[in-house]
């Protein structure tokens, strides 16, 4: 079987009769192969097959009609002093013979064990090719990882540096509403609350608001970081179990502590003194 493009159309020529039902047979012996051409390039034909059943007289009859003609190629330049380049099997490339004899260089990788066998492999190299241009990779993915650990240091230290301020601001907004705390507090324990009542009530109250914050900052610190990995870094993004582990329990507790630090000396005071002392 042969195979012969004409306008990235195909010219099958082949012993089969049937190859395909989108391929028109046509008989060997019949055939005009100039009108075919002129077919093709009118457009009404698109998959022809060509057949015979002596695949000799395939052979002669593609050499008889296409014959082989020696081409030679070279730099071509226009009036602009451009430069040609050929489109062909889906890349951009100069004519035959421009870059054939052109000074080439080869790629070789290699690995060696540890660093003293790298240096003398290295050693022994340029003093054997004085041309030889030696990259040792290890030293490159060091000095990358170095400089990857310490932007990596920095974003760490200003993340923490942000929950400090955030735990900070919570503090104060937290502290804040102490006196509105002791009014309903005080109001409670005058319609006949117990102490016991008004902590859950506080606890309930502050561990919601602790969770819902927590919660909160958690979710909008993954979606900034999905929106970084996929359009900033193009790379997939993994999120991590640890911030539900760790801060979401860590700053529900911590509200919860200091919202209930509010109402202690209430708890332990009668409400008229706790007006007198607020007032």
């Amino acid at each position: 079987m042969y195979k012969v493009f004409v306008k990235d159309i195909p010219i099958i020529l082949s012993t089969k009769k049937n190859i395909g039902s989108q391929y028109t047979a046509i008989p060997l012996k019949i055939v005009n192969f100039k009108n075919l051409i002129k077919q093709i390039i009118k457009g009404d034909l698109h998959y022809i097959n060509l057949y015979h059943k002596n695949e000799e007289k395939l052979e002669k009859f593609l050499k008889k009609k296409l014959p082989v003609v020696q081409a030679a190629g070279g730099l071509v330049y226009n009036n602009k002093r451009e430069i040609l380049f050929i489109y062909r099997n889906s890349k951009w490339d100069l004519p035959k013979g421009v870059l054939e004899n052109a000074p080439q260089f080869n790629v070789l990788t290699s690995y060696v064990a540890d660093e003293s066998s790298s240096a003398a492999l290295q050693r022994d190299l340029v003093a054997s090719y004085p041309n030889v241009s030696i990259i040792d990779l290890r030293q490159v993915f060091s000095l990358v990882e170095d400089i990857l650990d310490k932007v990596s240091w920095i974003i760490n230290f200003m993340a923490f540096f942000s929950i400090l301020t955030g735990i900070i601001v919570l503090i104060g907004s937290v502290r804040n509403s102490k006196y509105q705390r002791i009014k309903e507090s005080v109001l409670l324990r005058t319609l006949g609350a117990k102490n016991v009542q008004i902590l859950k009530i506080a606890a309930l109250e502050y561990l919601f608001l602790g969770i819902l914050g927590s919660l909160v900052g958690i979710l909008l610190a993954l979606i900034s970081s999905l929106l970084l990995a996929i359009f900033v870094f193009k790379e997939p993004f993994v999120p991590s179990i640890i911030p539900f582990l760790v801060f979401l329990p860590g700053i529900s507790l911590l509200v919860l502590g200091i919202g209930l630090s509010n109402i202690r000396s209430v708890l332990k005071s009668s409400p008229l003194e706790v007006l007198r002392r607020e007032a």
